[in-house]
């Protein structure tokens, strides 16, 4: 004979833990809904830009030459000294 004198388990009407909140969502949530969809705000596609002259190396594009002649090498205005 069993040392228990107190009533079995199914004596006690606890409700199920199985499935409990199968019906609806999480309690919680990461962000705030926007209301526009990914897809809208999404920028233009692969085929907007021009990569014509790009290659895994670089630019394509031959050395670029001017005209114009160069300005001398000064110091940045921030370098002078004012005393």
């Amino acid at each position: 004979m069993s040392s228990n004198f107190g009533p079995g388990p199914a004596a006690y009407m606890l409700p199920s833990q199985f499935d409990k909140g199968a019906g609806r969502g999480p309690q919680y949530s990461f962000g705030r809904r926007t209301g526009k969809k990914t897809i809208d705000v999404v920028g233009p596609g692969p085929a907007a830009y021009k990569v014509d002259n790009v290659t895994r190396h670089g630019r394509s594009d031959g050395l670029q030459f001017s005209i114009l002649r160069r300005r001398p090498i000064k110091p940045a205005k921030i370098r002078y000294d004012f005393d």
